[in-house]
């Protein structure tokens, strides 16, 4: 029986691997730029910059402490009546009538529980968190945003936005505060760094904090973000054009009569 169950495990892993997407090459698409010196329209591709680089690299798993099997958390809801007859019924909700004529009704409560993958409930203090093998701790929600060294305005552009919030105050005087922070950032050209900011979890943010004013009023933008833009498509900047390759006329038909 385990022999057959190892060569059905073994089957199916060399399915998937035959069947494995093969890697994105992009969208295609035409870029048109209409300008005063120039009109052009030029096939391009296209893909998204995004941080799943981040997520592959941290690798953090919930475990049992026990036996080390994975564990998810679910929410689960159960109601089961056992008559004591070998008669069993799963229901969301049961209605009884004691002896005294009362009736009792009973539901199910949804719970969020911590399952393995063989579906056995476990209780969270048998769950840890492990990283490539190491027992790791959770952040704690950030409650002071710190800011820890400050950046050309420019290298905003460098890094990959992951949410965006703002900033502001509520009482004049913090208000005015913030407003003098931000003058001073604007004057020099500069935003705020903040190396770690975490809303708990095991996720972790850096994040670059700018002024915005508009009409007499202004605001601090916050932007989270995990790593700078990574490109993976840089194009050389000497090229040499190649020229458009000419349709040939196709050759007409030549009737001998």
């Amino acid at each position: 029986m385990a022999r057959a169950v190892l060569e059905e495990l073994k089957a199916t892993v060399e399915r998937e691997e035959k069947t494995k997407k093969r890697e994105f090459k992009g969208f295609n698409a035409t870029l048109v730029v209409e300008g005063e010196e120039f009109s052009l329209e030029v096939p391009v591709k296209y893909a998204k910059i995004d941080s799943k680089i981040i997520k592959k690299m941290m690798n953090i798993r919930a475990v049992r402490k026990d036996n080390g099997k994975a564990v998810q958390r679910k929410y689960v809801a159960k109601v089961i009546a056992d008559f004591g007859d070998g008669n069993v019924e799963v229901a969301r909700s049961f209605e009884f009538e004691l002896a005294d004529g009362r009736v009792v009704r009973v539901e199910g409560k949804s719970e969020r529980v911590w399952i393995d993958e063989d579906g056995e409930e476990g209780p969270a203090e048998n769950v840890t968190h492990v990283q490539n093998g190491v027992e790791v701790e959770e952040f704690s929600r950030t409650k002071e945003i710190v800011i820890g060294e400050w950046i050309p305005a420019q290298q905003l552009a460098e890094f990959l936005p992951d949410h965006f919030y703002e900033i502001w105050g509520e009482k004049p005087r913090d208000i005015a505060k913030l407003l003098k922070i931000a003058k001073w950032m604007t004057e020099r050209g500069v935003a705020g760094l903040c190396r770690h900011f975490s809303f708990g979890g095991f996720k972790a943010y850096a994040t670059v904090i700018y002024p915005v004013f508009s009409d007499g009023e202004f605001v601090l933008v916050m932007m989270l973000t995990r790593m700078r833009k990574r490109y993976n498509h840089m194009m050389p900047t000497e090229v040499r054009e190649e020229e458009e390759e000419r349709r040939k006329a196709k050759p007409k038909q030549v009737l001998l009569i």
